[in-house]
């Protein structure tokens, strides 16, 4: 399968493969952080979860964290086996969640409610004091774990 995109960028109505590939971390350091093969693909299903997010919240969300490169995962001191390297997972802010643990508890919560009403099967949902982490898994079952960074 190749990535669909259409000419401005855009994976989905709201996310371009520039946000899938964002990375803070490479971006400073000039480092390429560009997802290719399976790991290109991966990020066309997860941005097809994310716009369904999106969409249901009816929310800006914002990607701060998509595709790592091995040079950038292990810069950020990303876990070896992180579902960023796989382009399967994506930390997101939400424009009307607070900057708490509390509200991204919360939030966390109302995603997998969400995605089990949809039918679709998610690996984890970690959240931290200003974002979630959406990970799927693609290619293998998802363990529906929700838990704090």
């Amino acid at each position: 399968m190749s990535m669909l995109i259409n000419r401005d960028g855009y994976v989905t109505k709201n996310f371009k493969l520039s946000e899938l590939n964002a990375s803070g971390y490479a971006r400073s350091r000039r480092i390429k952080n560009v997802a290719t093969g399976y790991t290109a693909e991966n990020q066309q299903w997860l941005a097809i979860v994310l716009q369904l997010i999106r969409d249901h919240f009816g929310v800006p969300m914002v990607i701060t964290s998509g595709f790592r490169s091995d040079v950038v995962n292990k810069g950020v001191g990303g876990s070896p086996t992180s579902a960023h390297r796989h382009g399967s997972a994506a930390d997101v802010k939400f424009s009307n969640v607070a900057n708490n643990l509390n509200a991204q508890r919360e939030m966390a919560i109302k995603i997998a409610q969400f995605l089990d009403e949809i039918g679709i099967v998610y690996d984890q949902l970690i959240y931290y004091k200003s974002w979630v982490h959406v990970g799927m898994r693609f290619r293998s079952n998802g363990r529906k774990q929700i838990f704090a960074g």
